[in-house]
């Protein structure tokens, strides 16, 4: 086990704080009351526009965030996988004079391609992103919402559901996700005269993001199973491991706040990337186990459906090291938060936490003494109360 926050004396003015801005932001990320009803009119054109092509569509489902309910308001977008029986003979024919190649995703990309010309011919803008490990369309509707669409890809359908249960298990996985999730996507924006602790913390690491696998980067779904791991491995988890029932009862007192310093703390100690992220048993799976020690620069993180696929293959090594240095920021901004002022009066610690802001001096410390080549090379030191 790690140092969790759990156990640490967190003053409580501090901590309480932190809960407010969190739950305040929160109820800022929340999707827009119709965004249901939209997502379903979307799929419902998508399944239109790819029947005018010739292809039968047995099904088209809505998956990813908006399927799961881990969707926010700060930039959702809509998956949909398209289930075809047949393949266009067209495109089967085409495949086939491909020697050397998967027909099943040659069949894919042409099938792809297909259901893009459908879509455009209704207004739709469609890239196609036919190289990667799923092929997708990248697409934005005529209301300009941005959809995905994949064909047959049956397994993010499943992993929805899982992820759906999990946040029907405990709001609190919910709201920890959209905060991760925010942290790693919020646009740059100008520095206000005044901000909430955890605001500064999520302006400084976004402004370059972490969460691009194109780029390098992790996937929605590889951070996700980070913070369902996390939960599941707390002193009295919050989350079961897959296929299991939880063997306590989870800690209901555990605040929001508490949970989103934990996680940075865990991720900010280098010896949590030994360890493969597993989320089917509650026992540290060790990288050489699975075969994956050659991975030793950054996390492994294992899909629970598809044990053999490493979610986190996507980080590049020069990108691990920006991810370190951003979860490392962030546990150094949150602990300094959290402990460095826990020596205040009482009457300092009260005016602290009836205004919910730092002082605008210890703000602009805080913010200027960034300097990214800083944290490629640090190590772990957890704050703590006692420190002089």
């Amino acid at each position: 086990q790690w140092n969790s926050m759990a156990q640490a004396e967190t003053p409580g003015p501090q901590m309480a704080q932190l809960d407010d801005a969190c739950l305040e932001l929160l109820s800022r990320l929340s999707p827009p009351p119709n965004t249901s009803e939209v997502a379903e009119q979307l799929r419902r054109s998508v399944e239109q526009a790819v029947n005018g092509t010739g292809l039968l569509v047995q099904q088209a489902t809505i998956f990813g965030s908006i399927g799961c309910g881990l969707a926010s308001g700060s930039g959702w977008d809509v998956d949909v996988c398209v289930q075809i029986d047949h393949a266009h003979p067209e495109d089967l024919n085409a495949a086939r004079q491909l020697p050397g190649t998967s027909l099943k995703k040659t069949v894919e990309r042409h099938t792809l391609n297909r259901a893009g010309g459908g879509l455009r011919k209704t207004g739709w803008v469609v890239d196609p992103v036919l190289s990667a490990r799923v092929p997708v369309l990248k697409c934005e509707s005529p209301e300009g919402v941005q959809v995905d669409v994949v064909v047959n890809h049956t397994e993010g359908i499943h992993n929805t559901e899982l992820l759906r249960s999990l946040v029907q298990t405990d709001c609190r996985f919910q709201q920890l996700a959209l905060l991760i999730k925010h942290w790693v996507d919020w646009p740059a924006m100008r520095p206000r005269l005044r901000l909430r602790m955890f605001e500064c913390c999520v302006m400084q690491a976004s402004r370059r993001g972490i969460r691009n696998p194109s780029d390098g980067y992790f996937s929605s779904y590889c951070l996700t199973l980070m913070v369902i791991h996390y939960l599941q491995q707390r002193p009295h988890a919050l989350l079961p491991v897959i296929g299991a029932d939880l063997q306590e009862p989870p800690n209901t007192e555990a605040t929001i706040g508490e949970l989103l310093a934990g996680f940075f703390e865990l991720h900010a100690n280098p010896s949590t990337k030994k360890r493969v992220v597993s989320l089917v048993t509650d026992k540290f799976v060790h990288k050489k186990r699975k075969g994956w020690e050659w991975a030793r620069s950054r996390y492994c993180v294992e899909d629970p459906l598809l044990p053999e696929i490493d979610t986190a293959a996507t980080v590049q090594h020069e990108q691990a090291k920006m991810i370190d240095q951003e979860f490392q920021r962030a546990w150094d901004i949150m602990g300094s938060f959290l402990f460095q002022q826990h020596r205040q009066s009482g009457e300092e610690m009260e005016s602290n936490a009836g205004g919910g802001q730092l002082a605008d001096s210890t703000l602009d410390q805080l913010l200027s003494q960034y300097e990214p080549q800083d944290y490629c090379c640090l190590l772990y030191t957890s704050p703590s109360p006692r420190d002089s």
